[in-house]
């Protein structure tokens, strides 16, 4: 039987607590259900932050704290017999995103949103999947994964194009350590330098699922050519345009718009002669820039 709450997992950190709070009372308000936000410390939470997070008064959200240093045993024990995946989510905070999220949602489907993503409108039955879905991700404005080209020539590395895992909903069964472990073995030297190594992991599980993203006119990561307009439900303030937030006034009305149901799309298979034609395309903008 579904909850009447809906429980959605964050990851923050102590220097994102104000942005954080935010974005997740935007969610919280945004939302047709009333959301229990399950806040994953990374280890850098003070005890002020844990106090101010759990007040609802203070804080203006329902939450709860999964700490880091009791966590840490039980994801040990799981990837004991992982030892890639053990030294990543020790090497990389986002390692705890792709480990510990799944591991520790309290439903069959994760529910997950970044710190940095803001809603600007009211939406309804944004994190459902339909019998016929596994997944569901933002779309991305770019190809931002932590894999070259030339490795989606080996089919068993395929990806969808321009999956974003600022915010997604996913079923815990397609969570798959066998294959992260031995997508890691590979020793991809990208792999480590790249900032998208989770992102690229769940892109890559997602391509043996029914995958869909939403709609980005609705839900976009925010670049310098997004447009904050009466479309736009949810907005992901990556670092590069994390200063675009000041854009927007602090307090926004949703009420000012129906609740929006985000249409979602399936997901398309990314192509190698596509991809590297972006990455040149890339290239070539930062040396004019």
């Amino acid at each position: 039987m579904e909850s009447s709450t809906l429980p959605v997992s964050t990851l923050l950190c102590h220097r994102d607590v104000p942005l954080g709070l935010r974005c997740l009372r935007s969610l919280a308000d945004a939302s047709d259900r009333p959301v229990d936000f399950q806040i994953h410390d990374d280890g850098k939470l003070t005890a002020e932050d844990r106090t101010l997070l759990t007040d609802p008064a203070a804080s203006g959200i329902s939450a709860h704290i999964v700490p880091r240093e009791q966590v840490d045993p039980v994801i040990a024990e799981m990837l004991a017999r992982f030892p890639h995946c053990a030294a990543l989510r020790k090497r990389q905070a986002y390692g705890l995103k792709l480990f510990d999220i799944p591991h520790f949602s309290p439903e069959p489907i994760v529910r997950y949103v970044d710190s940095d993503v803001l809603f600007l409108r009211a939406t309804a039955g944004l994190f459902e999947l339909t019998a016929e879905q596994d997944c569901v991700f933002m779309q991305d404005h770019q190809n931002a994964y932590a894999m070259r080209p030339w490795h989606l020539l080996d089919r068993r590395l395929s990806l969808p194009q321009r999956v974003n895992s600022g915010l997604f909903a996913l079923r815990r069964s397609m969570m798959d350590l066998e294959r992260i472990e031995w997508l890691l073995a590979k020793d991809l030297p990208v792999f480590h330098k790249l900032p998208w190594f989770e992102q690229t992991c769940w892109a890559w599980l997602a391509t043996e699922q029914r995958g869909f993203v939403w709609d980005d006119a609705h839900i976009s990561v925010v670049h310098a050519g997004t447009a904050f307009d009466d479309n736009l439900a949810a907005a992901h303030f990556v670092s590069p345009s994390r200063g675009r937030i000041r854009e927007l006034p602090e307090s926004i009305d949703l009420a000012r718009l129906p609740r929006v149901h985000v249409a979602k799309q399936p997901m398309r298979r990314l192509n190698p002669a596509a991809y590297m034609a972006e990455m040149a395309a890339r290239s070539i903008r930062r040396r004019l820039a």
